[in-house]
């Protein structure tokens, strides 16, 4: 689905074309003149009963994808709220018998003067209004194949919670969610729509789990596995250099770390990406610190002990399993705490 054919919600602060809350807590319209007019006034026909969650063509679709995905359920039952009907919530459809023909050419005409593309070419599927929590279903949507209509669902949600993005940044959203959907086998796909997750829930963490699950499951030609723990156990040094492990030693046990250490290890981590650029692992830590995330060790080893030190340094390993249910801290059975943090101390 290109960028001409992607939904146009009207919920853009540079659009000719913006919600507004009217006195009957609907929808409205702005038009270039400056003046609002509701659904109504512009002749456009909205059936009166909102719709079942049972007759949403392609929820069923967009809310397995997110349930089956590897981030915290805090995380992924906010986003589940906003995208369900409930009382709070309410997609309507609107009644295509009484669509004029010439109103939608005009909302096509505004839509292709504010982006700039052919008006043959914009395709309107869906609006929503974020204060009333209404999303409006065109007729073209249920033209849509059901990744594209679960696509469409999640774009829209997406003003709920971020009223303030810009069309762009929702149209990738809506895209990178579209790719994933189709193709979660693919690591740039899968990446990419972590990397949106991330970003959306604030959660920096929601990255750093399931791009390690995936890539520790397939196997990492650079690691070696703890033959004595399973599954998929991996050495922290050969993950985050040793520049890292020995960072860690110069605090005192049980202090926490600040982000000096995650400074520390970046250039090990970037000299590595470049040998093994295909490593979803690299460059999301790589991404995660540069985005101002600390990584940071809790350690009981004592940095006076030279075989202590030196046994933390070479035998610290840690699983997927050993992850906190909220996914930004790994349990390092005895010699610690590995935590995800965004320049705030662990709790």
């Amino acid at each position: 689905m290109n960028k001409c054919a992607l939904i146009l919600g009207l919920l853009i602060s540079v659009n000719a074309l913006a919600w507004r809350e009217v006195g009957n807590g609907g929808g409205g319209i702005l038009g270039p003149d400056g003046r609002y007019s509701t659904f109504f006034s512009a002749n456009i026909p909205v059936k009166p009963d909102p719709i079942e969650a049972s007759e949403i063509q392609g929820l069923d679709y967009l809310v397995n994808k997110i349930s089956q995905l590897d981030i915290p359920e805090k995380q992924k039952s906010d986003i589940l709220f906003q995208i369900y009907p409930s009382g709070d919530r309410a997609y309507y459809t609107v009644d295509e018998s009484k669509l004029d023909a010439m109103v939608l050419d005009q909302l096509k005409e505004q839509y292709s003067k504010t982006m700039g593309v052919p008006k043959e070419h914009v395709v309107i599927y869906a609006m929503t209004d974020p204060k009333t929590l209404e999303t409006f279903l065109m007729p073209a949507f249920f033209k849509l194949k059901p990744s594209e209509k679960a696509a469409i669902l999640f774009h829209e949600s997406l003003w709920i919670n971020n009223p303030d993005s810009t069309y762009d940044q929702i149209v990738a959203a809506e895209q990178s969610a579209q790719a994933f959907f189709e193709h979660p086998e693919d690591n740039k796909a899968f990446y990419n729509f972590y990397s949106l997750l991330s970003r959306l829930t604030g959660t920096r963490s929601v990255l750093i789990y399931p791009i390690m699950k995936r890539e520790l499951e397939s196997g990492l030609p650079w690691a070696a596995k703890n033959p004595d723990r399973h599954p998929y156990n991996i050495y922290l040094k050969d993950i985050f250099g040793e520049k890292f492990m020995a960072c860690s030693m110069k605090f005192r046990p049980n202090e926490y770390l600040t982000g000096d250490c995650s400074r520390a290890m970046l250039s090990d981590l970037i000299v590595k990406s470049q040998k093994y650029p295909n490593s979803i692992i690299l460059k999301g830590l790589i991404d995660f610190i540069k985005r101002d995330g600390t990584i940071a060790i809790v350690t009981y080893a004592d940095k006076n002990d030279s075989r202590q030190y030196q046994d933390y340094i070479d035998n610290t390993d840690f699983s997927i399993n050993d992850f906190n249910d909220d996914l930004n801290v790994v349990r390092l059975f005895g010699r610690g705490s590995l935590y995800f943090d965004y320049n705030e101390k662990a709790q």
